[in-house]
């Protein structure tokens, strides 16, 4: 887990779904206020260009009081929502081991800088940056829109895997936890755990198979729908492959 987190990525112990479906929650809720706080913003930035609704914006908000809330509103999602990007893309610097976090951290955080100075400074720009009433191009909307994505992606990809491993659980929970083996001609009930290569399972008719082997005795029909979907069983004869987690049916 520690070399993860070195590689620039988050690391967790495994403890179920519950730890996955809490990171989701905490990730829905940076969306949630990255959103309550980009949506001022691009009606601010972009209103303008909207006929009627440009000549409201510019009358209730000055350029330079507009340009003044639209940093107020782009700290809580740089801050805040942002953290975990700018977090990992510090690491990966320090690491010298790039990945997206990297590139999410330098082309949001440059944006956002130099919106700042802009919005702070705008004399020290020249005069062929700087608009008609000298007032310099920030990128506010455009860093805070482009962190709604990324978090976005990152619930997403939370939610996939969330998923993904209920059902890899589902899964490991068909297979049962102790198996009949033949030693020396007796029986002995072991755990999965004592099972070797070379082992004779006996599977009696409705038990689930516990590993994976081949048929050494016989032939008989199998269940593989839990593992195949397929719902009709399969017919099984000696040295055929068995799966474990299947049931013998006969």
């Amino acid at each position: 887990m520690h070399l993860v987190k070195v590689l620039g990525f988050g690391a967790q112990p495994e403890s179920g779904e519950s730890a996955e479906m809490i990171a989701y929650k905490a990730m829905r809720g940076k969306l949630i206020i990255s959103l309550i706080f980009a949506l001022p913003i691009l009606a601010l930035s972009l209103g303008e260009m909207i006929p009627g609704f440009g000549e409201l914006i510019k009358n209730l908000f000055p350029r330079a009081i507009n340009l003044y809330i639209q940093l107020a509103l782009s700290l809580p999602v740089v801050f805040w929502s942002a953290s975990f990007v700018y977090k990992k893309g510090i690491e990966s610097l320090k690491t010298k081991r790039l990945n997206m976090f990297t590139l999410l951290a330098l082309g949001t955080g440059v944006a956002w800088l130099f919106s700042v100075v802009a919005t702070i400074l705008p004399e020290i720009f020249p005069d062929s940056l700087r608009t008609q009433d000298g007032f310099a191009p920030v990128y506010f909307e455009a860093t805070v829109i482009i962190i709604a994505f990324v978090i976005l992606g990152q619930m997403l990809e939370l939610l996939a895997h969330a998923k993904t491993n209920n059902a890899i659980k589902e899964l490991l929970n068909l297979v049962p936890t102790e198996a009949v083996v033949i030693r020396n001609g007796q029986e002995k009930k072991i755990t999965l755990s004592e099972v070797i290569a070379g082992d004779m399972v006996r599977v009696k008719p409705g038990e689930k198979i516990p590993v994976d082997g081949s048929l050494r005795e016989g032939n008989g029909v199998v269940d593989e729908s839990m593992i195949t979907g397929e719902p009709l069983p399969v017919e099984k004869k000696l040295h055929d492959k068995v799966t474990g987690g299947t049931i013998n049916i006969n």
